[in-house]
């Protein structure tokens, strides 16, 4: 048991690592690269084609020797293993979760959910059976039942996985990384070689013929501690420079965390602000701003000249640099926040209310680099903390947090005052609103009240401030509560007799 629970906590991160490659080798790696990434694609389609034709999950023991690629047998089935497989499992995983959420908020009966529910845990969206056995415990033993499935529900699973298939784009590999294992490579400490210590040999795509890249560790490798693996990455970034990074496997930290819980609003001022009165890159959004304008300035000059923006080196350098900036500045950030609290819960406003309400609040240039960029990579490093640190990271419904006083509850589109000031219009409560929209969502937490729509968030504020009206400390403002309820359109058809 011991040696399983060790194995759980390992995690595999692919950490910088320099490279000296010169010309020649570049230029071979680069058409390396195009072939890899085309026989990525081939795969996948095979295997994506197989599984509607069949109508059953492909597994990881699948055999490909029939596909035709133009690479080697030991390239096909290293790229089968370590990126088509984990991305089509990862792409029917997200699938589950998307039904699951369907479901979830549908007006269905609890048998039909129930029936529902079965059929997308197991990915039976294309061919469900008439019934599914399941295990029920009943008095601490097993026992085996069985779910009869309408045909009503056998036809509303596979309405659902298209459903799901129309709105989330099949994966392509055009940016994927080129992946090296003892069967496409060879790590290789050198003996001969006073300048270079390290060196990877490369199977290409020319028959017997290999490349020997030599490499080294970057102080950053070498600060994240953890057992050196002989799997590489090469990858290409955004101004075609080739970058190589080491597949290094870490442990959990051991983090003396306590029971400690804290809550990130995003906000038009600062990236994020804290419940306990942060306020974390405040220069966050100016920059992107300076960035994105320096963009469109020129993107529109290259269309009127008729030139295509893809094909200007500044344009390319410059979104690279926004990229890079934005990557660095979340990680920055939510590093500082993990090492300042020892924290069990991080409470985030659920990032989908985030792009409708903040981000089409920026002008066009910023709110593209925010959808492009922002987004991945508060959710990349969000998850990476959670896997490295055990935190748990919560999604919570932000609707109406802004508006909604943290002290009675009162909740009025008037009492955000301007973008930084909150003012309660019942009770006088005074504080920073991105601040007391943090303290919100710890509310809303201990209520569990996590994602939900928009209209149901509204409904429980508005039964949580009719609760507080009959606490003893608020009866004074019942007078003051009908007026302004009479004019408040979220109220509307709420009868006097309610609040007594």
């Amino acid at each position: 048991m011991k040696s399983l629970k060790n194995k759980e906590e390992k995690l595999y991160r692919a950490l910088p690592y320099k490279h000296f490659a010169n010309k020649s080798k570049l230029k071979t790696i680069r058409i390396l690269f195009k072939l890899y990434q085309k026989d990525a694609n081939t795969i996948f389609k095979y295997i994506w084609e197989k599984f509607i034709k069949s109508k059953t999950p492909i597994t990881k023991r699948e055999n490909i020797k029939q596909i035709k690629t133009i690479l080697s047998e030991r390239y096909k089935y290293t790229i089968f293993n370590y990126l088509v497989y984990p991305t089509y499992s990862s792409y029917l995983e997200i699938a589950k979760n998307y039904i699951k959420n369907l479901i979830t908020h549908s007006t269905l009966s609890e048998e039909n959910k129930l029936q529902l529910y079965i059929l997308n845990k197991r990915g039976l969206w294309l061919n469900p059976p008439d019934e599914i056995q399941i295990k029920v415990k009943k008095e601490n033993k097993e026992e085996t039942k069985t779910i009869k499935i309408s045909q009503q529900n056998k036809h509303l699973i596979k309405k659902l996985f298209h459903r799901y298939l129309k709105t989330n784009k099949i994966p392509k590999f055009n940016n994927a990384p080129l992946i090296v294992d003892n069967k496409t490579g060879e790590f290789q400490q050198s003996k001969t070689s006073k300048k270079f210590k390290q060196w990877i040999r490369l199977s290409t795509h020319i028959k017997r013929q290999v490349l020997y890249i030599p490499v080294e560790e970057t102080d950053y490798y070498n600060q994240r501690k953890g057992k050196d693996t002989n799997i590489f990455h090469i990858t290409k970034n955004d101004l075609g420079t080739i970058e190589i990074k080491r597949v290094k496997e870490i442990k959990k930290e051991n983090t003396d965390t306590q029971e400690n819980i804290i809550a990130l609003d995003f906000g038009l001022k600062s990236l994020f602000t804290t419940n306990k009165g942060d306020l974390l890159g405040r220069n966050f959004f100016e920059k992107i701003k300076e960035y994105a304008d320096k963009i469109d300035k020129l993107q529109r000059n290259l269309q009127r000249q008729k030139i295509n923006p893809k094909q200007s080196k500044r344009y390319i350098k410059l979104n690279f640099k926004l990229k890079q900036f934005t990557k660095n500045e979340i990680r920055r950030i939510i590093n500082r926040i993990v090492e300042r609290y020892k924290l069990s819960i991080i409470l985030v406003e659920n990032l989908k209310y985030f792009l409708k309400q903040v981000i089409n609040k920026f002008p066009n240039s910023v709110k593209r680099a925010l959808i492009r960029i922002g987004r991945k990579e508060i959710k990349n490093k969000l998850k990476e903390i959670s896997e490295e640190y055990g935190i748990q990271v919560v999604e919570i419904n932000p609707a109406y947090s802004s508006q909604t006083c943290n002290n009675c509850g009162y909740v009025d589109k008037e009492n955000r005052k301007t973008q930084e000031k909150f003012e309660c219009r019942l009770c006088g409560y005074k504080l920073n609103a991105d601040v007391q929209a943090s303290r919100n969502l710890i509310k809303r937490f201990d209520k569990g009240m996590f994602v939900c729509g928009r209209k149901q968030a509204l409904r429980l504020q508005i039964e949580e401030f009719i609760a507080n009206l009959q606490l003893e400390r608020y009866k004074c403002l019942w007078s003051k509560a009908l007026r302004l309820l009479t004019q408040n359109p979220y109220f509307k058809g709420l009868s006097d007799s309610s609040l007594t």
